[in-house]
């Protein structure tokens, strides 16, 4: 059977207890015509992932996902460095402690699979802070965490790396400034319009208007003085 030929309880039609019988675990099929790779009809756990075998082929504790089955020999059935039991239940997930994908290694489709997500180790310039598996842009700035780490450079965690008052997505995307240097960023003129340009040496009309003011203000008064001489 593929497993050192041990024998299985002739009394007993599923020897382990698991919820397949012998005959099940041994073709690699269910009753119902389902196949799966055959699993140890003496171990409940094949793969030693903490679901019996026949957990992981009705897929009853992967409900976040369709019940789809996930493989009983094989701990990381998608390969994304999660087991399928840490990945159904949620316990390697920082943020929610919700379930990710185990048939699916990037369950949130940005770039990062789901084991370097909540593991932090692509994310190596930002202390290999976790990323959220089930968000794909865990801080809301418009780019993905797979853009940031791998394209960009900045923090998939913070919406303003460089702390230059532009979220890192405007200037990626709209701006076409750098999201890492704070001198680009532009000026955030009274009222709350941004200006863009240069940081503090940004030009804007305000001053202009200010001092057009003035000088129209002395023109008026130095006519004024010369007509009562």
């Amino acid at each position: 059977d593929g497993y050192d030929n041990a024998p299985t309880d002739p009394l007993n039609a599923d020897s382990d207890g698991d919820d397949l019988s012998d005959g099940e675990e041994v073709n690699g099929e269910t009753d119902d015509g389902q196949t799966f790779t055959p699993s140890n009809p003496n171990d409940a756990d094949t793969d030693g992932d903490d679901l019996d075998d026949g957990v992981e082929v009705n897929g009853s504790e992967n409900s976040g996902y369709d019940n789809d089955a996930t493989d009983p020999t094989n701990p990381d059935s998608d390969g994304d460095g999660l087991t399928d039991s840490e990945e159904t239940s949620g316990s390697k997930n920082p943020f929610d402690g919700k379930p990710t994908n185990p048939n699916n290694p990037d369950t949130d489709g940005d770039g990062i699979t789901d084991g370097a997500e909540v593991a932090g180790t692509e994310n190596v310039n930002y202390g290999n802070a976790p990323t959220d598996p089930l968000n794909a842009d865990t801080d809301g700035d418009g780019l993905n965490d797979g853009e940031e780490i791998k394209d960009h450079g900045t923090d998939p965690n913070d919406v303003d790396t460089d702390d230059g008052g532009i979220e890192d997505g405007q200037e990626v995307l709209d701006d076409g400034t750098d999201p890492l240097n704070a001198d680009d960023d532009g000026e955030i003129v009274r009222g709350g319009t941004y200006k863009g340009g240069g940081g503090v040496g940004c030009a804007t009309t305000e001053a202009p208007k200010a001092a057009g003011g003035l000088l129209m203000g002395l023109l008026a008064m130095f006519g004024l003085s010369r007509r009562r001489r």
